[in-house]
Parts: C-alpha cells; sequence; structure tokens
C-alpha cells in the first residue's frame, strides 16, 4: 500500500489526537469526582500507589517476593472494586473513569500489535477517496451497480462489455501496486466505460492503494500551468499522476491536442510504465483516431503495452433516461 504522505500523516495524527482526548476526558472526570467525594478521592489515592507498592515489594528481598506481589495485587483488585461500589452509590456507570474510545480493538490509536486497524483503514481509504478525483462518482459508478442487462438486447455488444467487465473485476483483485497491468477501453459514448473505470479505481482505493482520476483536459491543463505558472515554492500539480499507483485517464482525445500534450502524454504513459505503475485510460476515439491525433510511440505504448476491450452498442445513458420517463 502507498498511502499519500501527506493524507497517512494528517490520519495518523488525527487518530492520535483522539486517542489523547479520550484519555484527557478520562483524567477529567477522575478529578472532578475525586474533588466532589471525599471516599473516591481516597481510593484513587490508594491507586496511584500501586506501582510503587509493586517496587517497594520488589526491594524487599527475593525472599517470598511473589507473595508480597500477589498481595499488592490482591488490594489493588480490592481497590478496584470498592470504586465501582462508590461510582454505582453516586449514580455513576462502573466505567466512569475509563477513556471512551471510538474503536474499542485499537484505542483510537489506529494500530493493534503493530498492525494497521481497520478502523484506520476504513479512514484512510475515506481520506484517499476525497483526493482520488473521483468525488461524488464514487456513489453511482461500482462494480456492484454495473448493470449487464441494458445490453441483452444487442448479443454482441453484450459480448464485448461482458468480457470488460471481467477483466476489471479481476483487474482489482489481483491489484497490489507492484505491477504494470494496464487497460485501454475503446468506445463510443454512453457505453460504460467511464463507469468501469471509476468503478476500478474506487475498488484500488477501498485496497488502500493511492488512486489518482481526473480527465485528459484536466491532465493536461495542470501540465501547461506546471509549466507556464508554477511558482518555485510551490507545488507540482502534475507530479500526483505520476506518483500515484493507479492513474484512471477519463476521455483521452478531449483535450487540446498541441504538441506539448502529446510530449506530456508520452511522457507521463513511459514513464509509469518503466515505474511498473498501472494505468487505466478510456476514449471515445477509435484506433484509426488515436493513430491519426498521436505520434507513433504513442500509439505503439497503446496498442502494445496496455490491455485492450472494446465497447459497444448503444448509449446506454439514453436508455436509462429512456427507462426512468417510461
Amino acid at each position: 500500500m502507498a498511502y499519500r504522505d501527506d493524507v497517512y500523516i494528517s490520519v495518523k495524527r488525527a487518530f492520535e489526537e483522539n486517542s489523547q482526548r479520550a484519555r484527557k476526558d478520562a483524567e477529567q472526570r477522575r478529578r472532578s469526582l475525586s474533588a466532589k467525594y471525599p471516599e473516591i478521592d481516597e481510593v484513587e489515592r490508594k491507586l496511584s500507589m500501586t506501582a510503587l507498592s509493586v517496587f517497594k515489594a520488589a526491594t524487599m528481598g527475593t525472599g517470598e517476593l511473589q507473595a508480597r506481589i500477589d498481595a499488592v495485587k490482591a488490594e489493588n483488585q480490592m481497590l478496584l472494586q470498592r470504586r465501582k461500589e462508590l461510582l454505582k452509590l453516586y449514580g455513576f456507570p462502573e466505567n466512569y473513569f475509563e477513556p471512551v474510545y471510538k474503536c474499542k480493538i485499537c484505542n483510537d490509536i489506529g494500530f493493534k500489535d503493530g498492525i494497521m486497524c481497520q478502523c484506520m483503514q476504513k479512514e484512510l481509504s475515506a481520506r484517499m477517496l476525497e483526493v482520488s478525483g473521483i468525488g461524488s462518482l464514487a456513489k453511482k459508478m461500482r462494480l456492484d451497480n454495473f448493470d449487464l442487462s441494458y445490453y441483452s438486447d444487442d448479443p454482441d455488444g453484450y459480448k464485448y462489455i461482458a468480457a470488460a467487465y471481467k477483466a476489471v473485476k479481476k483487474f482489482c483483485e489481483d491489484f497490489n501496486g507492484n505491477d504494470d497491468d494496464s487497460l485501454l477501453f475503446i468506445g463510443n459514448t454512453g457505453t460504460g466505460k467511464t463507469h468501469l473505470s471509476v468503478a476500478a479505481a474506487v475498488e484500488i482505493v477501498n485496497k488502500g492503494h493511492y488512486v489518482v482520476y481526473n480527465t485528459s483536459q484536466n491532465i493536461f491543463d495542470d501540465f501547461v500551468y506546471d509549466k507556464t505558472h508554477m511558482s518555485s515554492n510551490e507545488m507540482s500539480r502534475s507530479e500526483k499522476y505520476f506518483k500515484c499507483e493507479l492513474l484512471v485517464i477519463d476521455d483521452l482525445g478531449t483535450e487540446n491536442i498541441t504538441q506539448f500534450s502529446i510530449a506530456s502524454l508520452y511522457n507521463l504513459i513511459n514513464t509509469r510504465r518503466c515505474d511498473g505503475k498501472s494505468t487505466i485510460i478510456n476514449t471515445n476515439l477509435t484506433n484509426k483516431d488515436l493513430r491519426s491525433k498521436y505520434d507513433d510511440r504513442i500509439f505503439s505504448r497503446l496498442m502494445g503495452e496496455f490491455s485492450l476491450y472494446l465497447f459497444k452498442g448503444t448509449d446506454i445513458r439514453m436508455k436509462k433516461l429512456y427507462n426512468a420517463i417510461d
């Protein structure tokens, strides 16, 4: 997994602060009741001496050491029981002095026995989804709501879409961030390319990987900005497209195609390929269009190093719209 550094640091700090706050609140409750009820204060004072009592028992020689330590433990248990009784007497729950953590497994630290807790994984996934660029599309475009039945009236189109859907599922299942498997979706508008691209991105984010999704126009706008406007103390806008474990380029070919954009695209694809990082590209352009708009180096990379899937059939967006009206 390769969470974005700033996101990981921010989430880890938030978890540490939550854990500290829970302990601080518990200590405040203890102090407040101790100040109000002398009996509780006396129990708390004696409990605070437990560690010192164990130390004294250990310094009195090895003879009957275990018996002395057992006696301290027994006294400590009696005090804890007395505290419970007093709290109940004054109308408070037995665990009133214990920190209230959001996660009972890791006590809001984010780790348990050196392994990241599921609560932290979930929070990191949510935050990584926020910075991925997917936005609200994550709720609309998922693998579990990609409905193949919309393609059932076109057997030829169904065959192609079903193959692409199967490939995306396997891509997501096998993804580990260390391979360079890449997918190229070619087809008409509304045939499901963006849906499957976004769905794959969401699945990979939820597995704990760094994903970036954007349209080709926005991506190359960022490259232009870095070249023409970025100041020396400003962060690069295009760096994330090289660093992420999975890059999804939506609607390739809709950008303003220039020599600079072509050079940037080749550099991006080639660098990610050399670094062993995966890319998903979808486009409305045909093979012929791709060859005419981009140079042979890019076309060769796309055709030779990406797994190609064709999306055929009618515009599913319009079909859904008609169904909604009916």
